[in-house]
């Protein structure tokens, strides 16, 4: 099971600075408040090449961030929106967005 935080993978992809992490996972926090409600939009007009290019930007972003079970949901949704299978997309997104919430409620206790 992946974690919903690594924290300490996290310190290390930034030298351990507390600080800039707490700044990056409040921009990832930003973003996926953008994406994800862009990307159900997608999801409703039948975008799926969008959807995939949106998982794959939030993938990096969650991975970057210490966020493994959420950047996994993303990878996840991006291949099945480029394989076009629309009712996982649906089923993705909507664990993606359970991810996403639980990784920035943890993080945010834990930073």
């Amino acid at each position: 099971m992946l974690a919903t935080f690594d924290k300490d993978g996290a310190l290390d992809r930034v030298d351990g600075d507390s600080k800039l992490l707490k700044e990056l996972v409040q921009l990832c926090m930003a973003q996926c408040r953008s994406k994800i409600p862009a990307m159900e939009g997608m999801l409703r007009n039948g975008d799926r090449a969008s959807i995939a290019s949106s998982a794959h930007i939030l993938k990096g972003s969650l991975g970057n961030v210490g966020g493994e079970a959420a950047s996994d949901a993303a990878a996840k949704l991006e291949i099945a929106a480029k394989n076009e299978d629309e009712d996982l997309v649906s089923d993705l997104l909507a664990s993606l967005i359970v991810e996403v919430e639980e990784l920035f409620e943890v993080s945010e206790k834990e930073l």
